[in-house]
């Protein structure tokens, strides 16, 4: 398997999907299988080979993804499989490709410019963009699947978030801070918080309810970064996506208490910003009636941002009426109006519900 990756960086084996994908599956079938403890010698491989990602110039463009499907392969099988040396490996894992690099900026921040070389920009991010698919529903012949001899228990989600969520929150945390402090290469600094923000967020939505309300305080308190302080768009709505799950899971009382009053009036000044991003756009049809499927993407991105507004609208109107009183005729009916109106019929109908709640407040 570490051979099949060496043969990826050079221009003579061809790009394919479905090369890729087997060498995907037949790693985790072997994975999977290997009792515990592991043996030393695939131990050393598995390090070897992600340790090798920030000190070796990667000269193909297609070799970033291939590994970005390798390790959440990898981070499936030696998650659902208890086991200390199993446990030594997923650290090992994202301390040498997703946490040291970050460790080295936060230590050293006028040096940021040197240590942000592509490989942290490129690669990283790409990785940090296939974390989510650890949560995901799995299906026949997927990698982690029967078909690959996969095994899972009850806690499986749990130790998800434990292992890898927590640590890329703390990564956020990091970046977040030396965001302040940097005064060269900022933007790349940004860019990096985002990318480990996006994936702690995406893969936080996936997790059960009951899971989400036991970590509550630092799931509010991310998704508000995201919402709050991120001018990217994708982490702006992963955050609301996943402030209106939690919303959706608590009481008018567990959101008051732990949604702060700066930070609510912080959200209330930031949604009309982020539902002006998020408006529909005028589609026009081609002669074939058929839309591309990047343009279908596209509004259905962005009517879930405006349905998450307008979720998060009606969610927050149980908030303090000191609060809801200075919002609500300058940030949150001229909102709501708007989406009245939405070409989208669910946007629509939660916005409607939203309005009346807003002007049944006293």
């Amino acid at each position: 398997m570490c051979d099949a990756m060496n043969w990826l960086q050079h221009d003579s084996i061809p790009d394919t999907l479905y090369l890729r994908k087997l060498i995907v599956q037949a790693y985790a079938s072997v994975l999977n299988k290997c009792p515990e403890p592991l043996d030393t010698a695939v131990s050393v491989c598995i390090s070897n080979s992600l340790s090798r990602l920030l000190t070796q110039a990667l000269p193909t463009e297609h070799f970033p993804k291939f590994v970005a499907s390798w390790l959440t392969t990898c981070l499936h099988s030696l998650i659902a499989h208890p086991g200390p040396s199993r446990l030594t490996l997923i650290n090992q894992h994202l301390s040498s490709v997703l946490i040291r690099p970050i460790e080295m900026c936060a230590s050293q921040s006028q040096q940021f410019e040197t240590v942000a070389t592509p490989i942290l920009t490129t690669v990283v991010i790409c990785l940090l963009d296939c974390l989510p698919e650890l949560c995901n529903p799995i299906l026949p012949g997927q990698p982690a699947s029967e078909f690959c001899h996969w095994q899972t228990t009850s806690v499986y989600k749990q130790k998800v978030y434990q292992l890898v969520a927590s640590p890329l929150a703390t990564q956020v945390d990091v970046l977040h801070r030396l965001i302040s402090i940097t005064e060269v290469n900022r933007k790349s600094v940004e860019d990096l918080r985002d990318a480990y923000l996006i994936a702690f967020l995406r893969l936080c939505i996936l997790l059960p309810t009951e899971l989400l309300t036991t970590n509550l305080k630092d799931l509010v308190r991310h998704s508000m970064l995201a919402v709050t302080s991120s001018s990217d768009f994708v982490a702006q709505s992963a955050g609301l996506r996943l402030f209106c799950a939690l919303t959706d899971s608590l009481s008018a009382d567990m959101l008051t208490n732990r949604l702060s009053i700066a930070d609510a009036d912080d959200l209330f000044v930031a949604l009309p910003r982020l539902e002006q991003t998020a408006r529909p756009v005028e589609i026009k049809h081609p002669a074939d009636g058929c839309l591309s499927e990047a343009t279908q993407s596209s509004a259905m991105t962005t009517a879930l941002v405006r349905l998450s507004i307008a979720r998060c609208l009606t969610s927050m109107v149980h908030l303090p009426a000191e609060v809801t009183g200075r919002h609500r005729n300058r940030e949150v009916l001229p909102i709501l109006q708007r989406l009245i109106d939405d070409p989208n019929r669910a946007v629509r109908l939660e916005a409607v519900r939203a309005q009346n709640a807003w002007l049944l407040r006293t």
